[in-house]
């Protein structure tokens, strides 16, 4: 990815020979924009080492149904199927993840503004409403816009209006998102393979344990979808660490 750098001036008083002077530095730091690219390359980077592992975990499961002589076999083949495809969904979540990473690594310039103006179309609006904008209903049928009623500045719209592969573009545009869809239901997978597996082969104990483990984590992960406003829950956060 080019470096799009700021510049930042510092002067600093340097005595040389009982003179003193002073002596600019320029540091070069990458912007708010750039950075963003970065943390979505890196982003989808981790989330490729965390299927990985999670494909890791599945995989190693697969050994707790060798054991199950004597057991019903449609249950036991049930279970391995749910856990193969799990394996399967992770596997290629993984690869697809830092394919599309590397994609984000390759962007420069105003490919890097377009992509800071579409995270900041997701980000939902302080007041819990967008702003609409008027009279550009035709610009409203291309171009996404920002809760405070911003569009994408005009050369980056210009730009866009010469593509032309657009049915190239959309699938791809549908693609870069599919590993974490595919690493959800591969994990989704997973779990239900376990969940049939304690319900089938251990005490009813362990049993209920497991799956009262798995209700909490599932409304955890449902909890970190809901409608929310970053300012308030921000506000709402504490990072101070319990100490005993």
């Amino acid at each position: 990815m080019a470096d799009i750098v700021i510049r930042r001036q510092s002067t600093r008083d340097v005595e040389s020979g009982g003179e003193k002077f002073v002596e600019e530095e320029s540091k070069p730091l990458k912007s708010e924009r750039d950075m963003q690219a970065i943390f979505v390359e890196i982003g989808f980077n981790t989330l490729g080492v965390v299927s990985t592992f999670i494909a890791g975990v599945e995989a190693s499961c697969l050994g707790l149904t060798s054991n199950t002589d004597g057991h019903n076999l449609n249950t036991i083949e049930a279970i391995n199927a749910l856990l193969l495809i799990g394996i399967f969904l992770s596997t290629f979540g993984a690869i697809t993840s830092l394919f599309a990473g590397r994609w984000f690594n390759l962007l420069q310039g105003p490919e890097v503004e377009l992509l800071d103006h579409q995270w900041s179309c997701a980000r939902p609006s302080p007041a819990g409403k967008s702003l609409i904008p008027e009279d550009n209903e035709n610009l409203s049928k291309v171009f996404r816009y920002t809760p405070e009623g911003f569009f994408p500045s005009e050369h980056i719209r210009r730009m866009v209006n010469q593509c032309n592969n657009h049915k190239r573009n959309l699938i791809l545009a549908r693609a870069i998102f599919l590993p974490l869809q595919l690493i959800i239901l591969g994990f989704f997978s997973f779990i239900a393979g376990m969940v049939v597996y304690v319900w089938e082969y251990r005490p009813i104990g362990t049993a209920i344990a497991c799956t009262f483990v798995t209700f909490v984590g599932l409304s955890i992960i449902a909890a970190l979808h809901v409608d929310f406003e970053t300012m308030g829950a921000l506000n709402k956060m504490s990072f101070q660490r319990p100490r005993i």
